[in-house]
C-alpha cells in the first residue's frame, strides 16, 4: 500500500511526504535487522540515502528529499546491493519516459517527472527478481 500512496502522491504534488518515509526508515531497519542483519540494514540505509542525496547535490535540486528518504527507506528493508538496484532500474525507467516525453511529446528536459513512481516500481521489480538479476549480472561479469 505504501508504494501505491507514494506514487500516487509523487505524480500529483511531486512530493513523497515525511510521514511515510521517515516511519519507513525506522520499520525497515527493525525488519531489516531480523531478516538481513543490522549491519546491512543500517549499511542499506547510507548508500541509498548517501547516493541519492550526492546526486541531488550535483544536480542543483533535480531529485526531491522525498526521493532521498525513500531509497533510505528501501536501503534498511532491503540492504545495500538491492538498493543500487532498486536506484539502476528506477533511473533505467525514469529515462526512458523522460526520452519518451521529449520526443513523443514534444517537452523539454527542464520538464519535472516525478521519480517516486519509478523507484516503487523499481523496489517492486527488484523484491520479486533482484537476486536472479544481481546474479546474472555477475555471472555476465565472470564470463
Amino acid at each position: 500500500p505504501a508504494l501505491v500512496i507514494i506514487t500516487a502522491i509523487d505524480i500529483e504534488h511531486q512530493i513523497i511526504p515525511d510521514v511515510i518515509t521517515l516511519p519507513g526508515i525506522i520499520l525497515g531497519l527493525a525488519v531489516g535487522a531480523c531478516t538481513i542483519g543490522y549491519t546491512a540494514s543500517l549499511t542499506g540505509i547510507f548508500v541509498g540515502g548517501g547516493l541519492l542525496f550526492s546526486l541531488a547535490a550535483l544536480s542543483n535540486g533535480g531529485l526531491g528529499e522525498g526521493d532521498i528518504k525513500y531509497t533510505a527507506a528501501i536501503g534498511a528493508f532491503l540492504g545495500w546491493q538491492q538498493v543500487l538496484l532498486v536506484i539502476i532500474i528506477g533511473s533505467f525507467l525514469g529515462s526512458i519516459v523522460g526520452v519518451f516525453q521529449i520526443l513523443a511529446q514534444k517537452k523539454s528536459r527542464k520538464n519535472l517527472i516525478p521519480f517516486g513512481p519509478f523507484l516503487a516500481s523499481a523496489t517492486l521489480i527488484t523484491l520479486f527478481y533482484g537476486n536472479s538479476l544481481i546474479r546474472l549480472y555477475l555471472d555476465y561479469l565472470a564470463g
